[in-house]
């Protein structure tokens, strides 16, 4: 830590004038160092840890070009886009690269939970691969449930008529991932209704909203049969 002392004398006397020449920081929160005791670190300004690649949310999943959450993938570290794009900001953020490692890796470990959680109640409930609501015995009227979606519950209403799926209406599902989890809530109604079965296609990378709407609709079925 050569000049250390020296340093200290001409940050001292910036403090003293009220201007940062070299950092220009602002003159409120300059404070000179004339009072200890003192710790020192020695700290090497540079760009290896500075953020600007992969843009995420508030949550550090990585987002695509149309700022849709891309399902599964997550940035931490000097990828991620701390500041914002583009990133104009030098310096070093190793506080974010830890704090984003950690919240990373607690939404990993959480997306891995919940998908064993989801195959374990599944599999419990024995409706996971077997689908019994072909019949069209069905009662008329209108069937209110809830599915359990990819980051929260939402409605369901299911309506009968001559003893078929007439209407599939859901509401209150904004928590489930945009351009992923809504594009099951958008679609899979229809394919349900068409084929007048919960025997469907899951919608492509939204198997867990798919799902738990299938298995939600699967329930009324089974619970108002003629």
């Amino acid at each position: 830590m050569t000049n250390l002392s020296k340093e200290i004398q001409h940050y001292n006397q910036m403090c003293q004038q009220g201007e940062d020449t070299e950092l220009f920081k602002d003159p409120n929160f300059l404070n000179p160092i004339n009072k200890g005791p003192f710790y020192v670190i020695e700290n090497d300004f540079s760009g290896w840890v500075t953020q600007g690649g992969i843009k995420t949310n508030g949550v550090c999943c990585a987002l695509n070009k149309f700022n849709q959450v891309i399902n599964g993938l997550f940035i931490a570290g000097a990828d991620g886009d701390f500041w914002g794009v583009p990133y104009l900001v030098g310096g070093t953020a190793n506080g974010f690269s830890l704090a984003s490692g950690y919240i990373a890796g607690t939404q990993c470990y959480q997306r891995v939970l919940d998908k064993a959680k989801y195959d374990q109640e599944m599999k419990a409930n024995d409706q996971y691969s077997t689908d019994n609501s072909s019949t069209n015995e069905w009662k008329d009227g209108t069937y209110d449930t809830i599915a359990h979606g990819r980051n929260a519950d939402f409605d369901i209403e299911v309506g009968i008529k001559d003893h078929q799926i007439k209407q599939i209406k859901i509401s209150d599902h904004n928590s489930e991932s945009k351009g992923i989890g809504s594009k099951a809530v958008a679609e899979l109604p229809s394919r349900i209704i068409k084929a007048q079965s919960t025997n469907v296609d899951a919608i492509s990378g939204a198997t867990v909203t798919s799902n738990a709407i299938k298995y939600a609709i699967r329930d009324v079925l089974d619970k108002n049969r003629d």
